[in-house]
């Protein structure tokens, strides 16, 4: 990889970064959110926040090997208050998909899966439309599988896999294209992903990921379905007609102050909560073991126009994938009810960033890429 070096933050960073303290004195700062590491970053925040009492943003910076920066403002519930920190837990929604595809990678590399593998060769129960899907097609949104979003009410007592699975089995009756012949973004494609994870090692999801992920890199504030119960979990916020109607992933707030229950447990295209400081550990050990180098070469093009000078964007193996001031950079985002998240990676300097929010007036995708513009120079810079 090349040296970080390279690496330029803004020039309002500059003379601030030297002055920045260690990993472990931002652990003890970071309970005060209020405290801008970033002058930069306390302005856009400042802005996208109408009051310092709403639901929250948590922003952390990579770059060197560690973390540079946090940012956090917010609370993380609008009945209690209570500030965010590095320790609160996030519904991750569709930034789950980065660590299903880590876990398939790691089936591929222990000779238990191949990427050229038919789908229905682990899943038969699946319909015939799906003969020639690969694991491949799955891995890339080149399926063909229609999202299954578009066959839920939001009134089912109950939304798991199981129940997605008998929509693309009762419901579905084609692909909405020949797989491996174009993209389009589908919820179905990872979770069949982690019913072929289940399938093949006899071992839960949840488990998998644990074993996979979390463990090795010291993740101890993530799990799958629910958050630690040690930990603070974060309630999402929709915006609507001026007001903060709470929207997490099981219940929904109506104007009027009724909230209605449902129960989504779907796993592999969502379903992770994690935290601040446990993404952090992620990002970091993805770089230690060079990572993104093994999947580069697995990509499929994206007609889609995306916020900052990032071009070239194609879809590889649970990430987004573009070109940024001459670097590939990586990049997934997930919103689901009132969270919005994104994690953005360029390898070739080791640099990230990470925007975990409860507000959902926030547009994580765009402003993590435009934040990534901001603090990078360009190669030969």
């Amino acid at each position: 990889m090349k040296s970080v070096s390279r690496l330029s933050l803004s020039i309002l960073l500059v003379t601030f970064i030297a002055t920045i303290p260690s990993y472990s004195q931002l652990t003890k700062l970071s309970s005060n959110p209020y405290s801008g590491f970033s002058p930069y970053l306390n302005n856009e925040l400042n802005q996208k926040l109408d009051d310092r009492l709403d639901p929250g943003i948590a922003v952390s910076i990579i770059s060197d090997q560690q973390v540079q920066i946090r940012n956090m403002k917010g609370v993380d519930n609008l009945s209690s208050s209570q500030l965010l920190s590095a320790t609160t837990s996030f519904y991750l929604a569709s930034v789950t998909k980065p660590m299903t595809a880590q876990v398939v990678h790691e089936l591929v590399d222990n000779n238990q899966l191949r990427l050229s593998q038919k789908v229905r060769s682990i899943l038969p129960g699946l319909p015939k439309y799906m003969n020639n899907v690969t694991i491949q097609d799955l891995l890339t949104h080149q399926s063909g599988i229609p999202d299954y979003y578009q066959y839920i009410t939001w009134r089912e007592p109950l939304i798991d896999n199981a129940y997605v699975f008998k929509l693309l089995r009762d419901s579905v009756k084609n692909l909405n294209f020949s797989s491996g012949t174009k993209y389009e973004y589908s919820n179905a494609n990872y979770i069949l992903l982690a019913e072929v994870i289940e399938e093949l090692t006899g071992t839960s999801y949840s488990d998998m990921l644990n074993q996979t992920v979390f463990d090795d890199y010291n993740m101890t504030n993530s799990s799958v379905g629910s958050p630690k119960k040690s930990l603070r979990p974060a309630i999402g916020y929709n915006f609507k007609n001026d007001v903060f109607l709470r929207n997490d992933y099981r219940s929904i707030e109506f104007p009027g102050g009724f909230v209605g229950n449902f129960n989504k447990v779907t796993y592999g295209s969502s379903g992770v909560f994690s935290t601040l400081s446990d993404l952090e550990r992620w990002v970091l050990n993805l770089y230690e073991i060079d990572y993104f180098q093994n999947i580069e070469s697995n990509d499929v093009r994206v007609e889609q126009t995306f916020e900052a000078p990032v071009k070239d964007v194609s879809y590889t193996h649970g990430w987004l994938k573009g070109s940024l001031l001459g670097y590939d950079i990586f990049w997934h985002s997930g919103g689901f009810g009132g969270y919005r998240n994104i994690i953005v990676c360029i390898p070739e300097i080791e640099f990230a960033i990470i925007a975990l929010s409860n507000n959902g007036k926030f547009d994580a995708e765009g402003s993590g890429l435009k934040w990534a513009h901001k603090f990078v120079s360009p190669i030969g810079k």
